[in-house]
């Protein structure tokens, strides 16, 4: 299937999902709604309602690299508008046949690329870097022919390490205490349990890129050392994604 191009609207940090109906998009789509912050409570990531909370504009803070195993984490939630299969899918257990439907989709694997938000062409002050993510085979269910798509959740390192180091070393790596916008695009394969490959479309995701600012380092006094500095952090400071898109919860 080819695959679409959605853009979002990213004016504020967080914002309310609208579900579009079902009129306007294929019913052989696979389509990402967008990506959701994890339950501050548990730190887990779930498959959102159509009430639920995304996020529109996310930050990255490189300043966190030498400190943590600084990743991007991506709760990507999905809609697939495909209808059931007729016939049903079999796989072989020991006691027989079971029946799963044909237009069950697996992600299989997630293509992305960041840049800054002005440059698509190639130049001089060019920079872009793009890779491929191997995923856990997420199972999303067919819409069951309801007209209304099934909703899932497919969680991954979208930014892995390797690639935030990359991003270090480029010429959009912010200096401490600066920051830069860029965009972050991406698409996700899936594999549909009766055969075939189903594309998502293409997510464009801003992404501010800093460096020591959601670092705590009001926790410490200015006479601390660093490796002082960050005890302090660590042993009254919690996240659920250290260097991900917000600042610590602190008691310091």
């Amino acid at each position: 299937m080819k695959k679409g191009t959605y853009a979002i609207l990213a004016g504020f940090t967080l914002f309310l999902a609208v579900v579009t109906g079902s009129c306007s998009v294929p019913s052989d789509a696979v389509t990402i709604r967008g990506l959701t912050p994890p339950d501050s409570t548990n730190c887990t990531y779930k498959p959102a309602g159509d009430s639920d909370v995304f996020v529109a504009i996310g930050t990255l803070d490189l300043y966190f690299l030498n400190l943590t195993n600084l990743r991007y984490i991506g709760g990507v939630q999905v809609y697939n508008w495909m209808p059931d299969s007729t016939p049903q899918a079999t796989v072989p257990i020991i006691t027989g046949n079971l029946f799963i439907n044909g237009n069950d989709v697996y992600a299989k694997r997630a293509y992305v690329t960041i840049r800054k938000p002005s440059e698509k062409g190639t130049g001089a002050n060019f920079s872009t870097i793009s890779w491929t993510v191997e995923l856990s085979s997420n199972q999303i269910s067919s819409s069951q022919g309801t007209g209304s798509p099934t909703a899932g959740l497919v969680l991954f390192d979208l930014i892995p390490t390797n690639v935030i180091e990359q991003i270090e070393a480029s010429p959009f790596a912010p200096a401490p205490g600066e920051s830069t916008r860029t965009v972050v695009e991406f698409y996700v394969q899936f594999e549909a349990a009766g055969g075939g490959t189903v594309y998502s479309n293409t997510y464009q995701y801003s992404l501010k890129l800093c460096n020591g600012c959601l670092f705590p380092s009001y926790c410490c006094d200015t006479t601390d050392p660093i490796d002082v500095c960050i005890r302090k952090i660590q042993t009254s400071c919690t996240s659920c994604t250290w260097g991900q898109d917000s600042l610590p919860a602190c008691s310091c």
